[in-house]
């Protein structure tokens, strides 16, 4: 692991009228108009709720989710000789190896995603309840050069906004979600809301909640 530089708080602040700038992603539900006053922090945000009601999984030809357990035994006994290549796998799936283990990967990421997510959001309960949550905040960015950097990476509405309320900057490369055990999720989570920096991270998020005033839209 790199070398961690240890802040003895979070970096957290209050701000009162500043302005930051924030992607809001095109596919999600709604669009903020300028001049509109928003309170964030109270309700679950857009990303945690995609989980509510989106199953990951694997769907077949038809259009319907089978069991991924399923799935990979059967691939497995197919490339072993244990199974008929043309046995039901085929049948079910429209049996592609590569699609399957492309399909079965978004799956796995996506449930560890939310794995990291829920015990991230257990240890700022437990240990830093005075830090903005992520899973009700909002991600902002600090001047135009952030915009630039994410703006290939985040399709969406480029706006300047107006915040008042709590900051939080803080190192993302803590957060990465992989078949981890528990623990070393709960590790993870309590350097991110700690402060702790990875030397030469370019990682650095700002979480928001609060108020915002939408100022402006811009184009770039």
């Amino acid at each position: 692991m790199p070398e961690i530089i240890i802040h003895k708080k979070p970096d957290l602040k209050e701000v009162n009228g500043e302005e930051f700038y924030h992607i809001q992603r095109s596919n999600l539900p709604i669009r903020w108009e300028i001049g509109q006053q928003i309170e964030v922090g109270k309700e679950y945000n857009y990303f945690y709720e995609y989980f509510f009601d989106h199953r990951m999984g694997v769907k077949n030809s038809a259009g319907d989710f089978i069991s991924l357990n399923y799935l990979l035994e059967k691939i497995i006994a197919t490339h072993e000789g244990k199974e008929d290549p043309d046995s039901d796998i085929e049948c079910i799936y429209g049996y592609d190896l590569l699609k399957s283990l492309k399909d079965a990967s978004v799956a796995i990421k996506e449930y560890t995603m939310l794995l990291r997510e829920i015990i991230s959001e257990q240890v700022r309960v437990e240990k830093f309840s005075n830090l903005p949550s992520r899973l009700k905040c909002i991600w902002v960015l600090p001047n135009l050069d952030s915009v630039r950097y994410w703006k290939p990476i985040i399709e969406g509405r480029i706006l300047k906004l107006s915040l008042t309320g709590k900051i939080l900057k803080t190192d993302a490369a803590f957060l990465k979600n992989d078949t981890f055990s528990l623990n070393e999720f709960k590790k993870q989570a309590e350097f991110y809301w700690a402060g702790i920096k990875q030397e030469g991270s370019n990682a650095e998020e700002i979480l928001f909640s609060g108020t915002i005033v939408v100022l402006e839209e811009i184009k770039i």
